[in-house]
């Protein structure tokens, strides 16, 4: 298959990498309609100030993740499963599981819990 004009699937995987979902960006997206006092219809202007208030930020959030002042805030819960995976795919590195053990595994680390 040629991956000349799209992207290649390392770059489609998630596999190795802590940020798995879109939570984050929805959650940004969620704040900034906060600051826009939650109205559906801001003028083009009002964005403009929000989104150049947001890039500012950004630099200042870069800043102090890199001086490791500031870290990703996640739930205790989210935190354990993310430990459960990374040991996962160090077991699958480690040939201590095959892929489809790995799979299995992880399907079980996020099924829904069954209410009987």
């Amino acid at each position: 298959m040629d991956f000349q004009h799209g992207l290649p699937p390392k770059d489609w995987s998630v596999y190795g990498q802590a940020v798995r979902t879109n939570n984050d960006v929805e959650g940004w997206h969620n704040g900034l309609n906060r600051r826009a006092s939650g109205r559906n219809n801001i003028s083009f202007y009002l964005l403009i100030q929000l989104l150049k208030r947001e890039a500012e930020l950004c630099a200042v959030q870069v800043r102090l993740v890199s001086d490791k002042k500031l870290q990703r805030i996640q739930r205790k819960k989210y935190r354990k499963l993310q430990a459960q995976v990374f040991e996962l795919w160090v077991q699958y590195a480690n040939n201590q599981k095959t892929a489809t053990q790995l799979l299995k595994a992880c399907s079980y680390l996020n099924e829904p819990m069954r209410v009987n």
